[in-house]
């Protein structure tokens, strides 16, 4: 699996795992093109928080990097555009990445 796609399936399941108690018609889709942070918002604020410490932590978890998700998503919202799961997770990518290495790869035992 690719790093992207690592990435990409921590934020998934974080989406996934806040959204559990919401009725299905409900909750966002778990694709690419969901907008996930725009106006009007796509989560109530308490639901998004929750989002973002999930995601946050899965993410940490699969790459073995700390970052701050709450940081990455208030520079996106200030952009004023919708952001969707791909772009989040490109913005992700690159707060935990950096140009000597691949943090998947560092992250294997």
């Amino acid at each position: 699996m690719s790093s992207r796609e690592v990435v990409f399936s921590a934020i998934c399941s974080a989406l996934e795992e806040c959204q559990a108690g919401l009725p299905e018609e409900e909750r966002l889709a778990l694709a690419q093109d969901t907008v996930i942070i725009g106006d009007p918002p796509p989560l109530d604020s308490v639901t998004f928080v929750m989002f973002a410490v999930g995601a946050e932590e899965q993410v940490e978890a699969a790459v073995g990097r700390e970052f701050s998700m709450m940081d990455i998503a208030e520079r996106l919202f200030h952009t004023g555009e919708q952001i969707t799961l791909s772009r989040l997770t490109d913005s992700v990518l690159e707060a935990v990445s950096d140009s000597s290495a691949d943090p998947i790869a560092s992250a294997a035992p």
